[in-house]
């Protein structure tokens, strides 16, 4: 514990960056958004996951402090990022393996959901939940947190026509593009994949295409530019 030293969320020259950021940007165009975390990734990576499994058991208390150190600086900290001008947050923390997740659904509402929601109702734009992995064991949950969307819904742990199904239109859904066909397909593999997911998911709204996670270095950057090309010709709405 002596080891964490947070700034004081509340000093101004934490956001300066940012305020760079988007002053530099906002003019070309885009639509800009912050990446936070809600607590839980900043307490399990800086434990580590056999130390934190282990004190959930041995020395839960010292869980409780931790979460609230971290859902404590966010919850301020967001409170100055939403009134910096960027247009969405994205809140990110993993928590799940293709196979689903990796603490089981108790864990998550005793620790984890009452610290997201800490920080989520301090949020006061649009924003995004991002984990990889199969949560669906914990999606109400989830969604009781009020995100606009969800991301990035992995064609190897989800199936996102069955995700869509189980939102019915309460939040949109970001991703899905195999970031495996972008790395090891050829440009017409990605440009089929990236047609059927428009026709299949996108005809009635509330879906973004994108990479099913991070554009990685592994990524061919003609398939890339691949699924740009057919996202701009065929995504636009209204999907016809």
């Amino acid at each position: 514990l002596n080891l964490i030293n947070l700034p004081d969320p509340d000093q101004s020259w934490i956001y300066e960056p940012a305020k760079r950021f988007i002053d530099r940007l906002q003019p070309l165009g885009y639509a800009i958004g912050c990446f936070i975390n809600l607590g839980s990734d900043p307490v399990v990576l800086s434990m580590g996951w056999d130390h934190f499994c282990y004190a959930l058991y041995d020395d839960p208390g010292l869980i409780e402090i931790m979460f609230n150190i971290y859902s404590d600086w966010y919850g301020q900290a967001v409170k100055h990022i939403c009134k910096l001008g960027f247009d969405f947050i994205w809140a990110g923390d993993d928590f799940a393996f293709s196979s689903g997740p990796m603490i089981s659904p108790d864990t998550f509402q005793k620790y984890f959901l009452p610290h997201y929601r800490q920080v989520a109702q301090e949020i006061t734009l649009p924003w995004i939940f991002h984990t990889d992995g199969d949560f669906s064991l914990v999606l109400e949950d989830l969604l009781s947190l009020g995100m606009n969307a969800l991301h990035p819904i992995e064609p190897d742990a989800m199936d996102i026509l069955d995700v869509k199904r189980k939102v019915r239109g309460r939040v949109s859904l970001i991703g899905n593009i195999d970031i495996n066909v972008l790395s090891n397909g050829a440009p017409e593999e990605v440009e089929h994949l990236t047609k059927r997911t428009i026709r299949n998911v996108a005809r009635d709204g509330r879906f973004i295409l994108s990479s099913s996670n991070s554009i990685t270095r592994s990524c061919q950057v003609e398939n890339v530019l691949a699924m740009v090309k057919v996202c701009r010709k065929f995504g636009q709405y209204p999907i016809t």
